[in-house]
Order: C-alpha cells, then structure tokens, then sequence
C-alpha cells in the first residue's frame, strides 16, 4: 500500500475516532442533565419553575435522540477503522 494511501487512512481513523469521543461525552453531558432535570422535577417547585424545567427536560431529550441518530457506530459504519 501507498505511504500517502496508508497516512490518509490512519488521519481518517483518528478523526472519526476524535468524533466519536466528542458525540459520547456529549451524550453524557445530556443525559445527567436529563436525570438532574429530572429529580428537580420530583421536587416542590413553582409553576414557572416547573414549566421551565419541563421545556429544558425535553430540549436535553430531544439533543439526545439527535446525536444518538447521528453518532456513527461499528454496526452502521465499519470501514477500514474497525479492525
């Protein structure tokens, strides 16, 4: 294999690899906030505070199902980097 072919490949893999850790450390930044959201919800709150929480709630849902649609996956893309 081409030297040129081989470092392209390697970048390749480094930079999915580089997407995949920033979408899952996204994932779970969304994901405790939907818990903490949560559990305040569980606790006394005003309307207003209630109603804002809810619409934050289903925001953070919402980024979740997002990037959980768009992450790439071994099953959905195994190319050269899923050795």
């Amino acid at each position: 294999m081409h030297p040129t072919l081989v470092f392209s490949v390697i970048l390749r893999c480094l930079l999915e690899y580089k997407m995949f850790e920033e979408n899952l450390a996204l994932l779970r930044t969304r994901h405790k906030n939907v818990q903490r959201y949560r559990q305040l919800l569980e606790t006394s709150l005003t309307d207003f505070e209630r109603e804002y929480i809810g619409k934050r709630l289903v925001e953070e849902q919402s980024a979740m199902e997002t990037l959980s649609a768009t992450a790439p996956s071994e099953a959905t893309s195994p190319g050269p980097c899923a050795a």
